[in-house]
């Protein structure tokens, strides 16, 4: 059986600041449901938002030079702004997804 999550909104502003950080999180969403990009499928059949984040960071890191200063800046204030100003477990999904995820890229 699989459990589904939802995506809070500020998420669907950190894809579009990048192609590269859309298309990793639609192969992460397909990869959840077996390959499958079907538009049909339940919104909510995604994977935990922690997961996603993570997969977004590495991507951030490795490809960091497919991004310019300003989509940068632009990744991390949103992160920042969920960090200041978001729910306990947005923030901790951004803290452990994300940043723990890119401290290790960097590593």
């Amino acid at each position: 059986m699989t459990t589904g999550f939802s995506t809070p909104a500020w998420f669907g502003d950190l894809l579009d600041v990048s192609d590269v950080l859309a298309a990793k999180d639609r192969a992460e969403v397909a990869s959840w449901r077996g390959g499958s990009e079907h538009t049909d499928a339940d919104a909510d059949d995604v994977p935990p938002l922690t997961v996603r984040l993570g997969g977004l960071a590495t991507v951030f890191a490795d490809r960091a030079e497919q991004h310019t200063s300003a989509q940068k800046q632009r990744v991390l204030g949103i992160l920042e702004e969920v960090q200041a100003s978001g729910s306990e477990h947005d923030g901790t999904a951004v803290a452990t997804g994300f940043f723990e995820a890119l401290l290790n890229a960097w590593d």
